[in-house]
């Protein structure tokens, strides 16, 4: 009868054991069974924390844990530089690259709203004419696109000055032109010149038969739309190469009408008279042709 109560008292303690185990495992053996394969190594805790290994993760299933899916790691952003560019003296512009993975804005371009990136590369030409593609002076802003990241900010340039608070751009100039014109319906003819600092040509006739060619030695950008230029005569005519005292010389002077066309344009050429060099001036109230077709450009 003894041993028959121990029995008693054993299998009793023993099913004591067994029932919280069931009750806590069969509620949420999927969640356990989800920690199993390695699937732990996927799953967090409601706070967001991981599991050491997949005991731990059954074992919060076990006392009524949910483990959840781990968010996915966000992407590492994309590397992407500012590029580097700078002002072309010789053309008077700057060509402001697209950058794949960076947004540039473009401000004071003239077409280019300053809420819009640009979408390929742009180049702006200093001018104050208001022409699409052109400013005074500009400025650009940098920013990443979505999922990149810009390793080297404030490198690039931000802004350019073509004039620098004048109306003389501050590059190389140049003067170029074909064209025929009209001196008080008396004299008519044609010039055609290109002519900048590092030299340039002049070919020169009119109507009472007069012929003069000559290479640039001097030159200078008066204004916006305006530049003179002097050099040697280096053939033409009698009256321009013989028929006078001392050296063969010519000047000139030009305005741009700072339209598109002849509207406006002006040209005066001298041989052998007035300033020797570009640092001279000629009133040009005192007679100049009037470009009747073809055009000249001051820029």
């Amino acid at each position: 009868m003894k041993k028959f109560i121990v029995g008693l008292v054993v299998a009793a303690a023993t099913a004591a054991i067994m029932v919280p185990l069931a009750l806590a495992g069969g509620g949420n053996s999927d969640a356990a069974n989800a920690c199993k394969q390695g699937g732990w190594q996927n799953l967090v805790r409601q706070d967001g924390t991981g599991f050491k290994n997949q005991g731990d993760c059954v074992s919060y299933a076990a006392q009524g844990g949910v483990p959840k899916t781990k968010l996915a790691a966000a992407p590492k952003p994309i590397a992407v530089s500012e590029p580097m560019f700078n002002l072309n003296v010789n053309t008077c512009t700057v060509t402001v690259p697209y950058t794949q993975g960076i947004n540039t804005f473009l401000y004071g371009v003239n077409g280019h709203p300053q809420t819009d990136p640009i979408t390929g590369d742009v180049t702006v030409t200093g001018g104050l004419d208001g022409a699409p593609d052109t400013a005074p002076q500009f400025w650009i802003g940098y920013t990443a696109q979505p999922g990149y990241v810009i390793t080297n900010p404030g490198a690039s340039p931000t802004h350019f000055d073509f004039y620098n608070g004048d109306y003389v751009r501050d590059c190389i100039s140049t003067a170029t032109g074909n064209v025929t014109w009209n001196f008080q319906n008396v004299v008519t003819g044609t010039v055609q010149f290109d002519a900048n600092q590092t030299g340039g040509s002049l070919h020169y006739t009119n109507s009472d038969g007069g012929l003069l060619d000559g290479v640039v030695t001097s030159y200078r950008q008066i204004d916006a739309h305006t530049a003179v230029f002097a050099g040697t005569i280096t053939g033409g005519s009698d009256n321009y190469t013989v028929n006078h005292p001392g050296p063969d010389y010519f000047f000139a002077k030009v305005v741009d009408g700072g339209t598109p066309g002849s509207n406006g344009d002006q040209i005066a050429v001298l041989a052998n008279e007035g300033p020797t060099d570009a640092s001279g001036d000629y009133d040009m109230s005192q007679g100049s042709g009037i470009v009747t077709s073809g055009n000249l450009v001051v820029n």
